[in-house]
């Protein structure tokens, strides 16, 4: 289905409260389409419907209308890249996206007829915003004792994608200490 064919659907959708239910025109693919919405908004793109990804992000794929016959019967996979489709089968899935770069293609087939959404995922480019200050509520300093503490607050670049299902782990360090807490 044609790009421009999609949003006069949803235009007629918003104008008039309800989705309507038209032949698509010749070439389109049918009268109906794949609807996508991240779950995660990103900092510099608040567009649900992006197609732009992180690693491992997750996006929402629906069956619209609705009402498209025998849109339960909707049997989704990823065409090309990587990740996966939860449930495969059904009006809507969940995609999530692989953890290394990737150009995805999924499909939703019902009968004969099939639709495609396609993604970019990309990896992270760099760290913006950072933030380093004394951590509220750690453990204060007495005599004889050291203590080390510290809040630290970062994005990751780039903003217009989310990578919220990332996690990082601190690498152990070498202490260095002169004075009082110099090595023993």
């Amino acid at each position: 289905m044609n790009q421009k064919f999609k949003w006069t659907l949803a235009l007629a959708a918003l104008l008039t409260g309800f989705w309507v239910h038209a032949s698509a025109p010749s070439g389109c693919g049918g009268s109906w389409f794949i609807k996508s919405s991240v779950k995660q908004a990103a900092k510099s793109n608040p567009n649900a419907e992006r197609t732009k990804l992180g690693l491992s992000e997750e996006v929402d794929l629906f069956i619209r209308p609705a009402s498209t016959p025998n849109a339960g019967q909707a049997i989704w996979s990823v065409k090309q890249g990587n990740g996966f489709c939860n449930p495969d089968q059904g009006v809507s899935t969940t995609y999530t996206a692989h953890h290394d770069v990737d150009q995805v293609t999924i499909e939703a087939k019902i009968g004969q007829e099939t639709q495609t959404i396609s993604f970019t995922v990309v990896k992270p480019t760099g760290i913006g915003g950072v933030l380093c200050q004394h951590n509220p509520g750690s453990p204060t300093r007495t005599q004889n004792s050291a203590v080390c503490d510290l809040k630290l607050e970062f994005e990751i670049l780039p903003t217009d994608v989310s990578f919220y299902k990332l996690s990082f782990r601190e690498q152990v360090g070498t202490s260095i200490g002169t004075g009082d807490y110099g090595a023993v």
